[in-house]
């Protein structure tokens, strides 16, 4: 089971869910998000919010429904991350498969006038589409995430 109350440790996670998931009558279409660092257990978070409808989300969700909405969110979106600035999964690793698929890491290289360069951006755009239509038209939504 992956208990949402549990694993949403942080008022920042608790934020960053609500702020995610779909409005009414909505579902997620595609995105894409940047950080510097990833934790692996907020991604997971994430792909509830976006695979799962908002009258599907419960305080306690099956790992079933937990990939299931995974499988609903790959090829949806993409996540850059700093390279080398993943925090591992507490959670089942039956969860990193689909991680795997949606996760990119950045080395930025470094030059003469940047030592220690770093990807560095904290920005998501997420697109929603109304629930069983096949259009373009969407609402869209970015965050500023620092």
């Amino acid at each position: 089971m992956f208990n949402r109350k549990k694993d949403l440790k942080s008022s920042d996670n608790k934020i960053y869910t609500k702020q995610l998931l779909p409005p009414e009558g909505y579902e997620f279409d595609c995105g894409i998000a940047t950080t510097y660092s990833l934790d692996l257990d907020t991604l997971i978070l994430v792909s509830l919010c976006l695979g799962l409808n908002r009258q599907s989300i419960s305080n306690k969700t099956s790992e079933t429904e937990v990939l299931n909405a995974m499988n609903n969110i790959i090829g949806k979106i993409v996540v850059f991350c700093e390279a080398g600035q993943i925090k591992a999964s507490t959670n089942s690793n039956n969860f990193l498969f689909w991680l795997e698929k949606i996760v990119k890491q950045i080395q930025v290289p470094s030059d003469n006038n940047n030592k220690f360069p770093a990807f560095h951006p904290k920005v998501w755009l997420i697109k929603y589409k109304k629930s069983n239509e096949n259009t373009n038209e969407g609402q869209k939504k970015s965050l500023n995430i620092e």
